[in-house]
């Protein structure tokens, strides 16, 4: 099936419970790097005829290799949210068959979920309000699953978020990629600080004891907020779903919405203002089952996912940009540089980041 062709058999082979009647019409989501996405529309609800029905997603199988373990978990994850919190999380749609997920004839394997209207999405935050609403989001969503036994134990990419295989991988290909030399700059910096950083992260950082369930992808745009930015109203992108350091999400969500220059510009700036009214709403969250030792590495945390993602961009260039989808080829190459550039600045303000961390 083409990117760029409506799936219109792969959409009718869902339960949507649209009248027979309706003609559905398909935009193709430009924005995401992993899955191909189409919003549907189909007249269900009168109250928002402008808005999407449906996200249609086709999962991507070279990143997800038991693409259906990733529908079945997110069926499993938004039926338990539901019963528990409705709304905060898209409401997962079974196809005809009772199955979270329709195969295509191509083989390919696609999930649906109701669309959430009237809400708003953010790339950068923009305000300490913002950021205590969508870090109190996230907080809330490990809060709701933490005694949530999920269907599917195993991570959904092997060894997401933990360094190791992002280690392995990157000392290989820094030696045989064709790609090295343009960015034999990063390849330095990335090995030095290995050499100079990495041992003073904790164990437990590095390879999750997996005693909690996370999101696992916590950027700024998988909080759907309330329309005046006050207020979390759902989380969305729910792929990456596993058991995990709670660290992890909250270092990624740093990673993501401190930076007040937005994960696409070409240069990093690091907001501490905005940090501290993240942390502040991921800990007011949790603060029934933050445990001292978890809170103490919260910002050890931003630094290990900040280091993480950008060795993940610069693997990804240096691998012929397989991962992570690029509008160039230079693309993951920036995108490593601006991480690393933010790593670098979170390490000066450290001291600050405990200090306020400590307070709340």
């Amino acid at each position: 099936m083409q990117k760029d062709k409506p799936p219109i058999q792969v959409f009718k082979a869902f339960d949507t419970r649209c009248s027979s009647k309706s003609t559905p019409h398909f935009t193709l989501l430009e924005t995401g790097n992993i899955n191909i996405t189409w919003l549907v529309f189909c007249g269900i609800d009168g109250l928002h005829p402008d808005e999407p029905d449906f996200v249609l997603q086709k999962i991507n199988s070279h990143v997800f290799v038991e693409p259906k373990n990733i529908a079945e978990q997110i069926h499993g994850v938004s039926s338990f949210l539901e019963s528990k919190s409705p709304g905060f999380v898209p409401k997962a749609v079974a196809g005809v068959t009772g199955l979270p997920w329709v195969v295509d004839d191509a083989g390919g394997v696609w999930k649906m979920a109701r669309f959430v209207h009237n809400t708003l999405v953010l790339n950068k935050i923009r305000s300490a309000h913002q950021a205590s609403a969508i870090a109190e989001g996230y907080g809330r969503f490990q809060y709701l699953l933490r005694d949530f036994e999920l269907p599917i134990a195993d991570s959904p990419v092997k060894g997401f978020h933990e360094l190791a295989l992002q280690l392995e991988a990157f000392h290989y290909l820094a030696l045989s990629s064709g790609r090295a030399l343009e960015a034999e700059q990063l390849i330095r910096q990335a090995s030095r600080l290995v050499q100079d950083w990495l041992p003073s992260i904790g164990v437990d950082l590095m390879q999750g004891e997996k005693k909690a369930v996370i999101h696992g992808d916590c950027k700024v745009s998988n909080i759907l907020l309330s329309p005046d930015g006050g207020r979390a109203c759902a989380v969305v992108d729910l792929d990456t779903v596993m058991y995990g350091e709670r660290g992890w999400d909250f270092g990624d969500l740093v990673r993501s919405g401190a930076n007040a220059l937005g994960e696409e510009d070409d240069t990093a700036g690091y907001s501490h203002d905005i940090f501290k009214a993240l942390a502040s709403g991921f800990v007011r969250a949790l603060q029934d089952v933050l445990q001292v030792h978890e809170k103490e590495q919260l910002v050890a945390s931003c630094q290990y996912m900040t280091f993480m993602i950008a060795l993940r961009f610069l693997v990804d260039y240096l691998n012929g940009d397989e991962y992570f989808r690029v509008n160039d080829s230079e693309h993951n190459l920036r995108r490593a540089r601006v991480q690393f550039a933010l790593f670098e600045q979170m390490r000066s303000f450290e001291a600050d980041m405990l200090r306020h961390v400590r307070s709340i």
